[in-house]
């Protein structure tokens, strides 16, 4: 079964030059064309219909505005990387996948709604002049200042007006469009906003998954370090308590008391230098902001880890 991208993208091709509508014009025939292919066919000496060999009784060919709005469409998917049709198991997230199901959806109503604009001016056709419909009328179209249905849109005021309000004051030398050319631009730049907000939702997905993985990151190697500090710290104690009753036995046994508070000064010195080293280290382990504690390390405690403690001369 054909993708919704891939029908839409038939349905919406110049058989001529096997390209998506640039300015698309309908024939009788209802076969429609690029408005450049069409001429340079004519411009050939060809006088029918280049798909159906249908005779060409028009000259001035006047572009198809819904075509051209769906054209318009899904030339804006093709650009945007929308058209690619994504399979599971292929990284695709729940973002992707709903985005995908959107732009579906809307491809679906696009080319649904191409089909009936289709049949529906093919029976118009045969009908002829006819009009066996009737038209209801709602108080909801109408022009309450006026009484008169409400045809044309001011793009100045951004308001639906009668065509007595058009001769009026009031939207004098304004701007104005038929309703439904107006609605189809305009559902054209609605459709063109929710396409940007899905780009936008993808975007900020993978931004937001590659921050967490980061953070989880910066999580690992800071439990790394603390552990690594851990253990130095604990072998730089036990270092301190070995060297402190080395140097304590070494006085014990000099008879020349002189000596020995001399000694004793050094001691504690040296045990002062690095109880000072232990308060940083425990400082820098206190530490619980990854951010802080890595600007510790890089700053002081990666010094004093690597410092090791050497032998005291007496």
């Amino acid at each position: 079964m054909a993708s919704f991208s891939q029908s839409a993208t038939e349905e919406l091709s110049c058989t001529i030059c096997t390209e998506i509508f640039t300015e698309p014009v309908t024939l009788s025939c209802q076969h429609t064309f690029c408005k450049i292919c069409l001429q340079g066919s004519l411009h050939a000496g060809h006088i029918r219909c280049p798909q159906c060999r249908a005779p060409l009784n028009e000259t001035n060919f006047q572009i198809n505005r819904l075509v051209k709005n769906m054209a318009e469409q899904l030339k804006m998917y093709r650009k945007n990387g929308l058209l690619q049709t994504m399979k599971p198991g292929q990284g695709v997230t729940k973002t992707d996948q709903l985005v995908q199901n959107n732009r579906d959806r809307l491809l679906g109503k696009m080319v649904e709604q191409l089909r009936l604009h289709q049949s529906t001016t093919i029976w118009n056709q045969g009908q002829g002049d006819k009009r066996t419909m009737t038209r209801r009328i709602h108080t909801g179209n109408m022009c309450h200042e006026h009484s008169e249905t409400l045809k044309l849109f001011c793009l100045n005021d951004n308001k639906l007006i009668c065509l007595v309000c058009k001769e009026g004051r009031e939207h004098k030398g304004h701007t104005l469009e038929p309703v439904k050319e107006a609605c189809e631009d305009r559902k054209i730049k609605v459709e063109s906003a929710l396409c940007e907000k899905h780009c936008a939702i993808t975007d900020a997905s993978n931004l937001s998954e590659m921050q967490q993985n980061k953070i989880i990151k910066t999580r690992k190697d800071t439990d790394h370090l603390k552990a690594v500090i851990s253990s130095r710290f604990k072998e730089l104690k036990e270092e301190l308590t070995v060297k402190e009753q080395d140097i304590i036995k070494y006085v014990e046994n000099k008879g020349d008391v002189e000596s020995k508070q001399k000694n004793v000064k050094l001691i504690e010195k040296q045990k002062a230098e690095e109880k000072a080293k232990a308060d940083i280290l425990q400082y820098g382990l206190d530490i619980t902001d990854p951010l802080d504690f890595l600007q510790w390390w890089s700053e002081t405690g990666q010094d004093i880890v690597q410092i090791s403690l050497h032998d005291i001369s007496i």
